[in-house]
C-alpha cells in the first residue's frame, strides 16, 4: 500500500504539466459541449436565433472557457481541501455578476471596483454574447477575445507555479 501511495505521489511530482494540460483539456472540452447544447437549446427551445457566425461565438466561447478554467484554477491553488474550495467558490457568482457589468453597469461604480471587474472573465463575455446574439455582431469582439486569452494567460501561469511548487512539497 505504502508503496503504491508513493509510486502515485512520484508520478502527480514528475507530470505535473501533462496532469495540468488533460484536466484543461477534458474541462475545456465539456465546456464547449455545455456552451455548444445552450446555443442548440436557445434557438429550438426558445426561438433565440444566434445572428452571428458561428466561428465568433464559438471563437469567444472557447476563449472565455479557457478563461474561465484558468481563474477557477488559479482560485482554488489557494485552498487545501476539495471542501475549503466549495465554501470559497460559492461566494463567486453574484459579485461577477454585479461587477462585470451584466446586472449593473460598470461605469456607475467606483474606479477601484472597475478594476476588479476586469479582471474577471465574465466581465468580457456576457454582454459580448449578448450583442452577438441579438445585432449579429460586436464592435468589441476581437478586444474581449484577446483580454480573455489574457487572462486566461496570466491566470494559468500562475495557477500552474503555485499547484507546482504545493506538488513538489508533498514529498
Amino acid at each position: 500500500m505504502a508503496w503504491s501511495w508513493q509510486r502515485c505521489h512520484w508520478h502527480i511530482k514528475n507530470n505535473t504539466q501533462k496532469l495540468f494540460a488533460v484536466k484543461f483539456l477534458v474541462y475545456w472540452l465539456l465546456g464547449m459541449l455545455s456552451l455548444a447544447f445552450v446555443v442548440i437549446t436557445a434557438d429550438a427551445g426558445f426561438g433565440i436565433s444566434l445572428k452571428a457566425s458561428a466561428i465568433e461565438m464559438y471563437g469567444l466561447g472557447a476563449v472565455f472557457i479557457l478563461a474561465v478554467l484558468s481563474f477557477v484554477t488559479f482560485f482554488s491553488s489557494f485552498f487545501k481541501t476539495e471542501v475549503a474550495f466549495i465554501r470559497g467558490i460559492i461566494m463567486y457568482p453574484v459579485p461577477a455578476f454585479i461587477l462585470s457589468g451584466y446586472t449593473w453597469p460598470t461605469e456607475a461604480m467606483p474606479e477601484i471596483l472597475q478594476n476588479v471587474s476586469k479582471a474577471l472573465p465574465l466581465s468580457w463575455y456576457s454582454n459580448t454574447v449578448r450583442e452577438l446574439f441579438l445585432y449579429g455582431h460586436s464592435a468589441r469582439l476581437l478586444q474581449c477575445a484577446g483580454m480573455l486569452f489574457s487572462l486566461a494567460l496570466v491566470f494559468s501561469a500562475l495557477a500552474y507555479f503555485i499547484l507546482r511548487r504545493r506538488i513538489r512539497n508533498l514529498a
